[in-house]
């Protein structure tokens, strides 16, 4: 089985929309888009698709320690992934976690049951549970998303249409964000060789990053 993983972060369209079931008549960003030789994906279920998205999806993601937000984060994702009207599921990675993260995704489960938790015994980082997530994962395509929501994602829905022609989609930043004093970042060496206006979507998610 092919790992593939669809990441999208800020990718610039017209007529951006939400929607699934709405095919992206063209992407007008500088997405890096891979084609491996082989397939992975039956795609002739795109033939008599129509307007509506004919594969299931998985989202993905993983927190340590995120009491204060999680709650809010599996809400958020539900209420996105429930809008595409497709089959779904979302696999959640406690990596870890000390203080209350899991009770409050065991307690969000019981009213959002595409919701699967998996908790690792000890803090495993990023990569262990990419490879975790991704071998729960049982639907047709997955991508994944931050608990602070760092990623802008609103266009996942039609970027997902770009899987009729090629098997990876990815997207890149090309919006840097704007602090109020972001030139003065510039000015520093340090920062403006890891280019902090570029980390995320926002300044001080960017910040904590590093």
């Amino acid at each position: 089985m092919l790992e593939t993983v669809i990441e999208t972060e800020r990718l610039t369209t017209s007529n951006a929309s939400n929607a699934i079931n709405e095919p992206a008549a063209s992407i007008n960003a500088p997405a890096t888009i891979f084609k491996p030789s082989s397939a992975w994906l039956d795609r002739s279920k795109f033939t008599n698709a129509g307007s509506v998205f004919p594969y299931s999806v998985s989202i993905l993601s993983w927190g340590l320690n995120e009491e204060e937000s999680i709650e809010e984060f599996l809400l958020r994702a539900k209420a996105m992934m429930d809008s595409f009207q497709v089959e779904y599921e979302h696999i959640f990675i406690d990596d870890g976690s000390t203080d209350g993260t899991f009770a409050i995704a065991s307690r969000v489960q019981k009213i959002y049951p595409q919701l699967k938790i998996i908790k690792n015994e000890r803090n495993r980082g990023s990569g262990w549970n990419t490879r975790i997530a991704v071998a729960a994962a049982t639907k047709d395509v997955l991508f994944w998303q931050t608990v602070d929501w760092c990623y802008d994602i609103k266009n996942i829905g039609r970027y997902l249409w770009s899987l009729r022609d090629h098997d990876v989609v990815q997207g890149v930043r090309v919006e840097p964000n704007k602090p109020r004093y972001g030139w003065l970042f510039e000015k520093i060496p340090l920062l403006r060789d890891i280019r902090v206006t570029k980390r995320s979507d926002n300044f001080q998610k960017a910040v904590i990053s590093l």
